[in-house]
């Protein structure tokens, strides 16, 4: 892209130089042999081809500087976990850990960040399931590994909803206990010399 921009720019130099020097009157005689076919093209060619190039140029800058605000890629996923729901396995997915963030920080930010896989994961082999419409009501959940099947009344799309929501209470509720463990589990202060003072 950018040698087309170049290549581009360097062909209108020598339009514009051709067409200065026949609107001057200089003659092809009194330049270089290897110039001089370019003066048996007529001028308004070179208008033309000045024209087209100067669209180029100004095509391939914007398409350049689209290019350099284009938004970051999102950063891969990765499973954390997996939750068991509706008789089916869904993985949790979430960013990776950044290099200079702390395991607790991570932690910490984890509900907020991760998010529902789906199709789920047969329990039995761990296959994808594919989903179907049933003929009556609901929809088939099926393995194409095993021949898995289960019924179910709502879509993969909002019961992963559900499994996100059980997912994120369950690793909040873990957060707490562990916060409160330490709490619980501090020694005593040892006791103050100068309250044996006052008692003796």
């Amino acid at each position: 892209m950018e040698i087309a921009k170049y290549a581009a720019v360097c062909l209108q130099a020598i339009s514009v130089s051709i067409l200065g020097m026949t609107f001057l009157g200089i003659r092809s005689d009194a330049v270089p042999r290897i110039v001089q076919p370019l003066f048996l093209v007529p001028w308004y060619v070179y208008v033309v081809l000045f024209l087209i190039l100067l669209v180029v140029v100004i095509t391939t800058k914007e398409t350049i500087r689209q290019i350099g605000n284009a938004p970051p890629a999102p950063p891969a996923l990765q499973r954390i976990d997996t939750v068991p729901y509706r008789d089916v396995n869904w993985d949790i997915l979430a960013p990776a850990q950044h290099p200079k963030e702390s395991a607790a920080d991570y932690a910490r930010r984890l509900p907020g960040i991760a998010e529902v896989r789906i199709p789920p994961k047969c329990p039995k082999c761990g296959i994808e399931l594919e989903e179907k419409k049933a003929m009556l009501f609901g929809h088939i959940w099926q393995c194409v590994s095993c021949g898995f099947k289960k019924r179910n009344r709502d879509t993969f799309t909002i019961e992963a909803g559900r499994a996100g929501k059980i997912w994120k209470g369950r690793v909040e509720a873990d957060a707490g206990a562990a916060a409160a463990a330490p709490a619980a589990s501090a020694p005593a202060a040892p006791p103050d010399p100068a309250d044996k003072k006052e008692i003796l």
